[in-house]
């Protein structure tokens, strides 16, 4: 049953081209199924118990230092290096955010624009849900930090996230390369890159 759980999974990742490469998430949750599968097949084909016991310990070992290897790869992170997954990490929004807020001193309505969409194709799903819902957009989550924690209003409901004359530029290390930096105040937050003009 497991299996044919994980099989029909894996095929739907297939048939909707969601491979690790592209969207990673989606396939950790498997990993846990995954060892459970190998327990109960070495378990099921040990003849004695001794066997059956040092099956399962090697089983366990072998999740133990895979866990052990991701803790590492966690501990040694940079998130600052440009990549897709660290333009979303929470600390870098959450300080762009912050940074934001304590400059910003106009109206509660500001400007916000986001550059981000060309480094960030896996969010290609958020323009066609602005149909339905139009707080889906590019930089949804720092203008839900923006208001909530606050209260600026991001005025800017383009679902890709461009705006003419922002007040802020948010955008990645490869969007630089698209403005010329002598006309603005770039302030780097982890990968995410905030472009103030002036």
């Amino acid at each position: 049953t497991l299996f044919l759980l994980v099989f029909v999974f894996i095929a739907g990742l297939c048939l909707a081209r969601a491979g690790p490469d592209s969207q990673p998430s989606y396939t950790y949750g498997l990993i846990g199924l995954q060892f459970l599968i190998c327990a109960y097949g070495v378990y099921s084909l040990a003849s004695r118990r001794w066997l059956q016991y040092l099956a399962i310990a090697l089983v366990f070992l072998y999740a133990g230092l895979g866990a052990y290897d991701a803790v590492i790869k966690v501990a040694r992170h940079d998130p600052a290096q440009d990549s897709p997954l660290n333009l979303n990490l929470y600390s870098s929004i959450n300080d762009a955010a912050r940074f934001i807020a304590a400059d910003w001193n106009g109206e509660v309505a500001i400007n916000v624009s986001y550059d981000l969409l060309p480094e960030m194709p896996q969010l290609w799903w958020v323009l066609p849900w602005h149909t339905v819902d139009e707080s889906y957009r590019m930089g949804m989550a720092l203008d839900y930090l923006l208001q909530s924690y606050f209260d600026l209003r991001n005025s800017n409901r383009n679902p890709l996230g461009f705006s003419d004359n922002p007040d802020y530029i948010v955008t990645s290390a490869r969007g630089l390369a698209r403005y010329d930096l002598a006309k603005f105040q770039p302030a780097q937050f982890g990968a995410l890159f905030v472009l103030k003009p002036g």
